[in-house]
């Protein structure tokens, strides 16, 4: 049976190791949703991460709709593992554990129930830095290799690591 296309962004996994509050711009014309990776605007502002950014700050909590300024619960460890569901452009195999990707933008968020429509995109994963380490496939009954897979993730270009991959 097919794994189910049901996008939810970056959802923390295990122990969560630290949170922290960030501020949302009322200028940024893009909503945060739970799940979004998110990284540090020029501005000193939480911001949903861009497609290759090296300056992610974690992952929302907390959802805030596009220019609104408010407070956003993060997930800012950069040790903390999250479950994440692989896009359906390439397939999820066990080779590719181990190699770093980046966060796809395909789908968008939803504004009823608040959760990022944001994915892994598999088709990039490699031995190359990226926003992402891919550590295994997530232990889930009805979860098998292929398309839309959910795996297990640790970020690997976070703010808070010393330099950029691991």
């Amino acid at each position: 049976m097919a794994n189910p296309d049901t996008p939810h962004g970056f959802d923390a996994q295990g122990p969560v190791y630290q949170r922290m509050e960030f501020d949302s711009d009322s200028g940024d014309g893009t909503g945060i949703f739970i799940g979004d990776v998110l990284e540090m605007h020029a501005s000193g502002y939480a911001t949903a991460a861009g497609v290759t950014s090296e300056n992610q700050i974690g992952v929302s909590n907390s959802y805030s709709a596009a220019s609104t300024a408010s407070k956003i619960m993060v997930f800012t460890d950069p040790h903390q593992h999250y479950k994440v569901q692989g896009d359906s452009d390439t397939a999820v195999t066990a080779a590719i554990n181990g190699g770093k990707g980046d966060p796809v933008l395909t789908h968008a968020g939803s504004t009823s129930t608040k959760i990022s429509g944001m994915e892994l995109d598999v088709s990039d994963v490699d031995s190359s830095a990226s926003g992402f380490l891919l550590l295994r496939l997530f232990p889930e009954v009805g979860n098998a290799l292929g398309t839309n897979a959910e795996v297990i993730v640790v970020g690997n270009e976070h703010l808070l690591q010393k330099a950029a991959g691991m």
